[in-house]
């Protein structure tokens, strides 16, 4: 299914400007939350926690779920990093896809001008294009 869904996007400028516009997004989204994420994490220490043993375990499922928070979001990052660089990859081709059709129109004008037949000459006077032979009383033969 998803074969299917990708050979239906058709790669336009709109499409790659929308695509752009929705990882700057989604970056800016992912530099607010690291940030803050990290200062919580660096806050853990000894002294934040009380010395209950009945507290450490949850200290330590929070320490552990700081972390894996951290991880995901180092991975979102990699993701937008590949998504942009497949999205790059596309708009170069759709940029060499624009060149490649401008030159052959360039190229197609060139030799419309090349190939121009010469100009007839003119039609002496008293010829009539559409007449009939002289010799059939209709046209045929």
């Amino acid at each position: 299914m998803e074969d299917a869904v990708a050979q239906s996007v058709e790669m336009t400028a709109s499409v790659v400007a929308s695509r752009v516009s929705l990882l700057n997004q989604l970056l800016d989204d992912l530099d607010t939350a690291q940030p803050s994420l990290a200062h919580v994490e660096e806050r853990q220490s000894a002294s934040m926690w009380t010395d209950i043993p009945s507290c450490a375990a949850f200290v330590a499922n929070y320490q552990d779920a700081l972390w894996t928070t951290q991880q995901n979001l180092r991975t979102i990052r990699t993701e937008i990093e590949a998504l942009a660089v497949g999205l790059k990859a596309s708009a170069d081709a759709l940029t060499d896809i624009d060149e490649t059709t401008r030159q052959d129109l360039v190229d197609l004008v060139a030799r419309l001008d090349e190939d121009r037949p010469a100009q007839s000459p003119a039609r002496p006077a008293g010829v009539v294009v559409d007449a009939p032979p002289a010799n059939t009383p209709s046209g045929h033969m």
